[in-house]
């Protein structure tokens, strides 16, 4: 039944991709080389090899911490690292260029083969959630141990997946760890089977990624050398199409009680530029891309370079972070937590929902219902004291330093398991 499973799935994932290709040239957004996805991957040298997996640029950047403990523990390993999207690559390339990188194959059978071939890797690192059918079934076929880290599994994911494994009852064999970032993660992936021993609740490896919280005089320099002097900063980061508009009559509706507030938007597609220039000015607002030079009159700052948003935080007196106001499900509440920032979000959280109700608990996160209830939430926590500010502040941050330390227990587990033993 599964070979018969897994020859339907290729059918039709080998049908979907030219088309799926074409739809993503027509959008002009940027797809991965095809070759670079089928056959061009890097052969193995003289050294046992890891392969570790992160999608695109949010799990390239959560692997930084991990990638050091990784070479740290197995410094005879090489790690290779591959991706799947162009964005990722380019993070990978400017994060890590002291490691070789390639693009993750498509999960059919010749492409799969091929990297294995290439690769011979001796453990494969799966970051958050990518459980490819194809792939995971050559690994079992090889003997090839998998580890799932820092796994995140939604409540429709986790539906999605009991279907799957009612078709291919085999799928996670080959995983010997599923290192989960909590209890309710492991409640879900538990859920799926006969996975218990294999399941370790060790953390949210992002956390170790942060960097210390900044002091109010380092925010106040970034602010200077942006411009803004000592106006009130609106910072929304990670947006998507739906919510840009959400925060431009936000920070309308903010400058009616605070005429000087500024506002930086960091969409989470940099394409979409163009059209959020053009709805800035429908509202009467004047704005500049981060890269071309200011004039001094401008309201709202387009950060128009990737990797740049966790160095801004620091800067702002509220953050708004995307992914919320439309249903995408959120996107990493801890960096600006890190930061010591409030942070105001909309109600599609079921990504980040467990860290999202411990930083509302603390007093350091707002949601609100929808787009329209945005603007005079925000305007009300800008106006907020400073004591007031500050003690969000002191909560945020209280929250990010109860969970850092994830990484150095994921790997104390790979360690303890033993593995990566001659193979």
């Amino acid at each position: 039944m599964s070979r018969i499973v897994l020859a339907l799935y290729s059918l039709v994932l080998g049908i979907g991709l030219p088309l799926y290709r074409l739809r993503r040239r027509f959008g002009r957004r940027p797809v991965a080389p095809a070759a670079a996805r089928s056959r061009d991957f890097p052969r193995r040298a003289d050294r046992p090899v890891i392969w570790l997996h992160a999608v695109s640029v949010g799990e390239i950047l959560a692997a930084r911490a991990l990638l050091e403990e990784l070479a740290r523990a197995w410094p005879d390993h090489e790690i290779l690292i591959s991706t799947t999207t162009r964005a990722g690559m380019a993070m990978a390339e400017r994060e890590y260029p002291g490691l070789r990188r390639f693009y993750c194959p498509y999960d059919l059978a010749g492409p799969v083969r091929r990297a294995l071939a290439a690769l011979r890797p001796d453990l494969l690192v799966l970051v958050e959630l990518e459980l490819w059918p194809r792939l995971l079934d050559e690994c079992r076929r090889r003997g090839l141990p998998v580890v799932l880290v820092n796994g995140k599994l939604s409540e429709s994911s986790a539906r999605g997946y009991r279907r799957l494994l009612r078709l291919l009852p085999r799928l996670l064999e080959p995983v010997r760890l599923l290192a989960v970032q909590n209890e309710d993660q492991a409640r879900r992936f538990a859920a799926l089977g006969d996975l218990g021993a294999r399941i370790r609740v060790t953390g949210n490896i992002k956390v170790d990624n942060l960097p210390p919280t900044p002091s109010p005089e380092d925010g106040r320099k970034l602010r200077l050398s942006l411009g803004f002097g000592d106006a009130p900063l609106f910072l929304a980061g990670s947006t998507h199409e739906g919510e840009d508009e959400a925060v431009l009559d936000a920070t309308l509706a903010i400058r009616s009680e605070m005429p000087n507030c500024r506002l930086v938007l960091a969409p989470r597609h940099l394409e979409r530029l163009p059209a959020i220039e053009a709805a800035v000015r429908d509202r009467g607002l004047v704005s500049v891309r981060k890269s071309a030079p200011c004039r001094g009159d401008e309201t709202v700052l387009l950060v128009d370079t990737m990797g740049e948003l966790a160095g801004l935080f620091a800067a702002a007196d509220l953050v708004f972070l995307g992914g919320s106001l439309v249903p995408r499900g959120g996107h990493n509440l801890l960096e600006p937590a890190a930061a010591g920032r409030m942070q105001i979000v909309g109600p599609w959280l079921w990504t980040v929902a467990e860290t999202a109700a411990e930083l509302e608990a603390a007093g350091a996160l707002a949601v609100v219902p929808d787009a329209g209830s945005l603007g005079p939430r925000a305007r009300g926590l800008l106006c907020r004291g400073p004591e007031e500010r500050k003690r969000a502040a002191e909560a945020a941050r209280a929250v990010v330093e109860r969970h850092r330390g994830a990484t150095a227990r994921t790997v104390k587990v790979m360690k303890e398991l033993d593995l990566l033993r001659s193979r």
